[in-house]
């Protein structure tokens, strides 16, 4: 049996079997981003980041891209390893591409979502 990430995951917080979104199929991965709208990359601006934070600053970018976001981001599988679609939920590390400064250097900075 493959071993996978076993990370909270969800709205509960629940531990899981994960994998990393760039290691699900072509199918899988279609379905995240059609269905994680909220996500901010270059490529996908979500609508709360269209206005300025509270501060007046703009809101930095969270990935670089799709499949960097995909590549950072965690997932609920099945023992197969397939996208557990009971699991309504991701893990992230942003890698803010425009704001080194945001990253955690102990690598602490997952967002669950």
């Amino acid at each position: 049996m493959k071993k996978f990430s076993r990370l909270p995951v969800g709205r509960t917080g629940e531990i899981h079997d994960c994998r990393y979104g760039s290691e699900l199929t072509q199918a899988e991965q279609r379905y995240l981003l059609s269905t994680y709208i909220y996500r901010y990359t270059r490529e996908n601006k979500p609508h709360w980041a269209s206005g300025p934070r509270p501060d007046g600053s703009a809101y930095p970018v969270q990935f670089a891209s799709d499949s960097d976001w995909l590549a950072n981001t965690y997932f609920a599988v099945t023992q197969s390893g397939a996208l557990d679609m009971r699991i309504a939920g991701c893990y992230s590390r942003p890698t803010w591409p425009d704001n080194p400064e945001l990253r955690a250097p102990n690598g602490i900075g997952f967002i669950n979502s």
